[in-house]
């Protein structure tokens, strides 16, 4: 797969909450769906679907319905069900999921790693 534009028609018609360039540090809460395109720095929550573009770095904690990677994440991440690393993503932490689907040309180093955990 190539690293670029996601074909994921729902990620593509997001706005992102952290554009490109642009950073935040704190909390982020939300429902549905979410797009990072900038830095983030602290914890992201919630209930759906997160996507971190190939120019978002995320540090700290994530815990997500579904997780798809495509940019830095570094920290904890506890996903209920699927995560998806794209090529050039890299995760650099701790990872418990329901399920993993690793492209190649991603990067994963998560101690420990947990597939197939439940994280109700």
């Amino acid at each position: 797969m190539s690293h670029g534009p996601s074909a994921d028609p729902q990620r593509d018609k997001l706005v992102p909450l952290v554009a490109k360039g642009t950073s935040y540090d704190g909390s982020i809460h939300f429902r549905g769906a979410l797009r990072l395109d900038g830095c983030v720095s602290g914890s992201v929550r919630g209930s759906g679907i997160l996507f971190i573009s190939e120019t978002a770095n995320v540090t700290g904690s994530v815990c997500v319905d579904q997780l798809v990677l495509e940019g830095q994440l570094e920290g904890a991440a506890t996903v209920a069900n699927d995560v998806i690393l794209s090529s050039g993503s890299n995760l650099n932490g701790s990872l418990k999921a329901a399920s993993l689907r690793l492209e190649e040309g991603a990067s994963l180093s998560a101690n420990p790693l947990e597939i197939g955990a439940q994280t109700a």
